[in-house]
């Protein structure tokens, strides 16, 4: 599906929505964002063609984990047909059917996490910071983090850099909806601090956008907005639904686990 420093005021919301009487062990993990060149994540901001990063902010107002499909269907029947063996019927002990995906289609394992972050991919930063989230344990495969633009109160994504000595500045002031998948899915385990690392592929998505063939300002600098070089912020706007890649990161190397 293709749908990916300020005062903020913050509405800070951690949990998930259960709408029947079931419980379940939870597990603990924590995300860390961060820009990658397609294998691994890195520290410092060199990208191809003559482009050096010093930041890159993205302004996050939701982020939701979703459990594999697949996985989540076969243990739901496993539940009803265990139900039905113990004579508990849907509905017979004042709840609803827990194994039910909800009117919305989410599975009851998604989680999602709401407030305003805002994350820096070159320093691995959020302000503020990204809470540890409890969760339902078992295998995700997928995440969806929506952009707003809370940056300054203005820009959902916002970049600093120079090209060969000039600097430039992104500036994307539109919502966006990113999303990773994970082909082999990941598990979160109960007992253990699980990392969970989402890659944002920076030089599949900057470097062959001609960001320093751009017209430079009366400061000198090259600003890439819906009002400047817009045919370089076309290239990148055009370029952000390529970037997102998620899996665990339990040895914290920056690169996802085998």
């Amino acid at each position: 599906m293709r749908a990916l420093p300020i005062t903020l005021v913050m509405l800070l919301l951690v949990g998930f929505t259960a709408t029947c009487t079931k419980e379940y062990d939870m597990a603990r993990a924590r995300l860390d964002f961060k820009a990658s060149n397609g294998e691994m994540a890195f520290s410092s901001g060199r990208v191809e063609n003559e482009i050096t990063l010093d930041a890159i902010w993205l302004g996050i107002r939701e982020i939701e984990l979703e459990m594999e499909e697949e996985g989540h269907h076969e243990e739901s029947q496993e539940g009803r047909e265990g139900h039905m063996e113990d004579g508990d019927h849907d509905g017979e002990n004042g709840g609803e059917d827990c194994d039910k995906d909800n009117d919305e289609g989410e599975h009851e394992g998604d989680h999602e996490l709401e407030g305003a972050y805002i994350v820096e991919l070159i320093s691995g930063t959020s302000d503020p910071k990204l809470p540890v989230i409890d969760l339902r344990p078992g295998k995700y495969d997928e995440l969806e983090a929506k952009l707003a633009p809370i940056i300054e109160d203005m820009y959902s994504i916002k970049i600093e850099g120079d090209c060969n000595g000039t600097p430039f500045t992104f500036l994307y002031e539109k919502p966006i909806k990113f999303e990773a998948k994970s082909e082999e899915g990941f598990v979160i385990d109960e007992n253990i601090l699980n990392t969970i690392l989402v890659n944002i592929d920076v030089d599949t998505w900057l470097a062959e956008a001609g960001i320093c063939q751009g017209t430079l300002n009366d400061s000198g600098e090259i600003i890439i907005s819906a009002e400047s070089n817009t045919d370089i912020y076309a290239s990148i706007e055009a370029s952000l639904h390529t970037l997102m890649e998620i899996g665990k990161d339990d040895d914290h190397d920056h690169e996802m686990d085998d």
